[in-house]
């Protein structure tokens, strides 16, 4: 136990005297950079703090937060969690709007009649805490999202669930101009850090600084460097 705790606190308050914050992603892990990038900036609004970004299966996620392996997890959705344990920010890290793409709408024709028997819709691998709504039996489990796109054109599935950011970038890379979005099955998720209930006051600290990143243009910086814009609408400095 003494080992224990006198690892910890050589971790806690090692690099050159910062405080160092695990957070883990249960996040696909094309999302590792971006979340290296938003902690950044939150870390410029805390003193001698740093953020240490792991990636690590999703369903593993509220266990080992409570357990204390992290300190946070880069960002959650709050309607996903019942566990009184665990607290979130008020204001999410990220907004994202989700659509269905396909190639073929006539298989989406009356589909709010109807739900989504039958068919099969591809969503990244350790997406299914974003994708909550989508039935467990409707998902097909993809590496990556180029993947489901490949399948989709082949025939396998049906859509792929995705950002519209991403769509976009797809359409710039992609030949196939048959694609479409099904209008009707879009949807918006806001993620919020999530943390033990223990570390309320890490969960303050990382507030203001995501309320100062929503003033201070760096959402906008952000998506210059990855192209993928983080909010719902683009903020002005």
């Amino acid at each position: 136990m003494l080992k224990s705790l006198l690892l910890y606190f050589i971790i806690l308050f090692s690099a050159h005297g910062k405080t160092i914050y695990q957070v883990s992603l249960g996040s696909p892990k094309e999302w590792v950079g971006i979340s290296k990038l938003l902690y950044a900036e939150i870390a410029k609004e805390m003193k001698d703090t740093t953020f240490e970004i792991s990636k690590i299966p999703s369903k593993r996620v509220i266990k080992e937060l409570i357990k204390g392996t992290y300190d946070v997890e880069v960002g959650w959705h709050k309607d996903n969690v019942n566990s009184k344990e665990l607290v979130f920010t008020n204001t999410p890290i990220v907004e994202l709007n989700f659509a269905v793409i396909t190639n073929n709408p006539e298989k989406f024709k009356n589909i709010g009649q109807r739900g989504l028997t039958g068919l099969t819709l591809g969503i990244p691998r350790g997406a299914h805490y974003i994708h909550h709504k989508i039935p467990v039996d409707v998902r097909y489990e993809v590496n990556r999202l180029e993947q489901a796109f490949d399948l989709l054109d082949i025939g396998r599935i049906d859509g792929v669930v995705t950002t519209i950011q991403n769509f976009k970038n797809i359409m710039k890379k992609s030949r196939n101009k048959k694609y479409k979005i099904i209008n009707e099955l879009g949807y918006m998720i806001k993620l919020y850090p999530m943390l033990a209930k223990r570390n309320i006051i890490l969960r303050d600290s990382i507030e203001v600084g995501l309320q100062r990143m929503r003033k201070n243009g760096a959402y906008k910086r952000i998506k210059k460097k990855t192209g993928i814009q983080l909010l719902e609408k683009d903020l002005q400095n």
